[in-house]
């Protein structure tokens, strides 16, 4: 809370805006009587709305007067008597805010506000005697920055946990002002509105302030309750907590109005709603807007900006978001409908196939076959293959490079070998890399698929079940039917792992050929 709390001077009346300079000149011409002229620099538009706050909830207003304004010295400005109650709480409210403000920063270990922070130490006291002469007891208020700097240290803190020492603090605020001397016995029945009035304000402020500076606190490291951490350690952008303060920020200030007009105000009533339930409101939703923007959820930052647009704009612009969100699901809905039919009908159209050519005693490896599924793969449109299943690169393995070898090491075993392939295509599977298609290979010894079930293809000739069975018209990429046991190019130039020629057939079960 540090220059949160200003008006739209610009749409305020002539007579409601020269009400707000009489208050603006009136805790400044306080600040420097009772702490000194160099306090005025300090001087915010939040100590000036608690001025007018404590004035309306009076008995009695603040006596009107003039002071002479230090940066236009000849002239007299009009203003409210620094004397009266709600001025003199006001300023001191300043000096324990400016005490705060530099805690914050001077607990990031910046040395240069910890020192200033020591030299007005002896008017923050004083600011405190001052509020206890005014029947208000700040001790509650003391250790609030070390309260939020231990909820800061935590590192993952949620919205609502950050947020709580600063809404704690300004609730406790708002409701000494029932005990502030001539108060109304109304006032003094309003406290736990006011208490929850400050409690939404202070944890609107903070909740502004996170979603305003998530971008800067991103690329600078510093603590917001919007990030998280990945497994790396590394900060982002949490959309899950940008849509909880989002939700927390705007039910705070939607609730704003209903707690003003409860409250039993004597005056300023319509300068406090265009502080609050305008200017205020309206920066919250543009934080909102611009949180959910740094999260990449544009459309609902579009929605939320809409809060900020009068009545009628409001309503237009929220129809046109909500029109173009119902849109967007519809195209996306569409289009996961297409893919997903185009692939089951790709699949039966496969397995289709495959299942008549068996019927008609047909070899799924046989030219026929291969011929009759390329001209279904031809059909059809090109099928991704996600990066975890495709095919290794032929001639890189577990063992090291094998050169001049055609195809994966373990023909059998891996499915980029082109007769795998084809038993693959026999069996209608969706995509041929997958480990499905390699499970279920017929090629296997224990002829099983993962699921238990008998291999559907017994019927086909594999050329890793025996070696006899290589000239078994199951076409061995060596060439020569006899030659696969006749010291053929199983053994040279084929490049067979089996240790020696003869081995090819000796219980080697030569796999690679």
């Amino acid at each position: 809370m540090f220059g949160t709390l200003k008006p739209r001077l610009c749409v305020l009346q002539t007579p409601q805006r020269e009400g707000y300079e009489r208050f603006y000149c009136g805790v400044c011409k306080g600040l420097g009587e009772h702490y000194g002229q160099a306090t005025r620099a300090t001087l915010t538009h939040d100590a000036v709305f608690m001025a007018m706050l404590a004035d309306a909830l009076a008995d009695v207003a603040a006596e009107p007067a003039s002071c002479r304004c230090p940066m236009l010295p000849l002239l007299h400005r009009p203003t409210v008597s620094h004397e009266s109650a709600a001025i003199r709480y006001a300023a001191a409210v300043q000096m324990l805010l400016g005490d705060q403000w530099l805690a914050d920063r001077a607990a990031d270990g910046r040395r240069a506000f910890a020192v200033a922070r020591a030299a007005l130490g002896e008017r923050v006291a004083n600011a405190r005697a001052a509020l206890a002469a005014l029947n208000v007891d700040a001790a509650p208020l003391v250790g609030v920055e070390d309260r939020q700097s231990r909820c800061e240290r935590d590192g993952d803190a949620s919205p609502d946990a950050a947020a709580a020492p600063t809404a704690e603090a300004l609730g406790y605020v708002f409701s000494t002002l029932a005990d502030l001397t001539g108060a109304t016995p109304g006032t003094v029945g309003a406290r736990e509105t006011l208490r929850q009035l400050g409690e939404r304000v202070g944890r609107a402020i903070y909740l502004r302030d996170a979603l305003e500076d998530l971008s800067a606190d991103l690329l600078g490291g510093a603590f917001n309750p919007c990030l998280t951490r990945d497994p790396s350690g590394a900060a982002r952008v949490s959309p899950e907590r940008v849509a909880t303060a989002s939700k927390r920020l705007g039910d705070d200030l939607r609730a704003l109005p209903a707690l003003l007009d409860a409250l039993p105000l004597r005056r300023h009533r319509d300068l406090l709603r265009n502080v609050l339930c305008d200017a205020f409101t309206h920066a919250g939703f543009e934080a909102i807007a611009t949180g959910r923007r740094a999260a990449g959820d544009e459309l609902r930052a579009l929605y939320e900006s809409a809060a900020m647009q009068p009545w009628g704009g409001r309503a237009t612009a929220r129809a046109v978001v909500v029109a173009l969100s119902l849109w967007v699901w519809l195209a996306n809905a569409a289009t996961a409908f297409a893919q997903r039919s185009g692939r089951h009908g790709r699949r039966h159209a496969r397995s289709d196939a495959a299942r008549a050519l068996l019927d008609a005693g047909v070899d799924a490896t046989s030219p026929t076959a291969d011929a009759s599924m390329s001209a279904l793969d031809a059909s059809a449109p090109p099928m991704r293959v996600p990066d975890e299943f495709k095919p290794p690169i032929p001639g890189a393995w577990e063992g090291g490079p094998r050169p001049d070898d055609a195809h994966a090491p373990d023909a059998c075993g891996r499915c980029c070998d082109p007769v795998c392939q084809k038993c693959c295509d026999a069996l209608g599977v969706d995509a041929c890399c997958k480990r499905s298609c390699e499970a279920a290979c017929c090629c296997k010894p224990e002829r099983m698929n993962c699921d238990g079930v008998k291999c559907p293809c017994d019927g086909v000739k594999c050329p890793c079940d025996g070696c006899g069975n290589a000239c078994n018209g199951c076409k061995c990429p060596c060439d020569g039917c006899g030659n696969a046991c006749n010291g053929c190019n199983a053994c040279n130039g084929c490049k067979c792992p089996c240790d020696g020629c003869g081995n090819a057939c000796n219980n080697c079960n030569c796999g690679h050929c």
